[in-house]
């Protein structure tokens, strides 16, 4: 498919190229194709023993032999073959044996596929999801917190300790995260789903994504990290602020931040103040899950592409 792209550095100076192979990833062309391509693929599957699922190029087949194993492995070899096709290897670990070890085949005691890992024990947030949203959350408490009075200044109303405490970048950045978790739903409408009031218009956000979790321990860490690193962001502004602008910053405790009484929300100007709570990754994935199994997925939203 033909089309003009620009790289990031080049776009506002007009530098465009055109490409003459491939498709953007993402886009409903590229599944279309990715279809057109792997139907005879799909249907050669379908007679063979076992179970498989495709999305686009990903594709897991299952099976309980070494022997079915192998006439799926040549199933895709002949597929690739006919159609021209490559299997990437770094991406692809061939045949191996899921849930149990073996002295004679490579073992995992799970795999990832599409954003979840599937385990024995269930369904979790596979290690590089995990980091991924490490780093976008990493970011966030960056540019909020730290980089632009480190960098380039700071106006001093953003922030007060004494009498009627606030800071407007610590809030800016609860809602950030809030619209990253929960996909703009409002902490009131989850907190109110889970007592057992009304329903949600929507479960979206990266949760709505991960109502089907089976296991909350990542998430329980994901919290505890988001409200460490959020304290210890403010006490990182906090000496910036003193030493640069001669002001105090904002030293929040772990539980202020989670209960948001860090915020006095009578400084707040505006008609309805925000909720000044961090967001919560269990209660986010707790609402989506009650979502699931009471009204199914039609209301539930996946995040944009590359969104985890």
């Amino acid at each position: 498919m033909r089309h003009q792209f620009a790289k990031e550095q080049d776009n506002h100076k007009g530098r465009f190229s055109r490409r003459h192979i491939g498709t953007p990833q993402g886009s409903s062309v590229s599944l279309l194709l990715a279809n057109l391509a792997n139907h005879e693929l799909d249907r050669a599957l379908e007679r063979n023993s076992g179970r498989f699922v495709r999305y686009a190029d990903d594709v897991v087949a299952l099976c309980s032999s070494y022997s079915e194993a192998e006439q799926i492995e040549e199933t895709f070899i002949d597929h690739c073959e006919n159609s021209g096709l490559i299997i990437n290897e770094k991406k692809s670990p061939g045949i191996a044996i899921i849930g149990k070890e073996s002295a004679e085949l490579r073992s995992y005691t799970g795999f990832d596929y599409l954003g979840y890992r599937f385990t024995k024990d269930g369904l979790k947030v596979p290690d590089h999801v995990h980091a991924r949203i490490i780093r976008k959350m990493s970011r966030l408490i960056q540019v909020y917190l730290i980089h632009y009075p480190n960098k380039y200044g700071f106006n001093p109303k953003r922030c007060r300790v004494s009498r009627k405490p606030y800071d407007w970048d610590l809030l800016g950045l609860i809602l950030e995260l809030r619209g990253y978790l929960y996909g703009g739903l409002e902490e009131a409408e989850i907190s109110s789903f889970l007592s057992g009031g009304r329903k949600l218009r929507k479960m979206r956000g990266l949760m709505g994504f991960y109502a089907l979790l089976d296991d909350p321990e990542t998430l329980k860490s994901l919290d505890s990290w988001l409200a460490i690193n959020v304290r210890l962001a403010m006490r990182k502004r906090s000496r910036i602020l003193k030493s640069k602008y001669g002001r105090k910053g904002l030293l929040p405790s772990t539980e202020e931040l989670i209960l948001g009484d860090w915020l006095d929300k009578s400084a707040w100007t505006g008609t309805d103040c925000p909720d000044p709570r961090l967001p919560s990754f269990v209660r986010g994935w707790r609402a989506a899950r009650k979502y699931y199994y009471t009204f199914g997925l039609e209301g539930v939203q996946p995040p944009p592409y590359a969104y985890y």
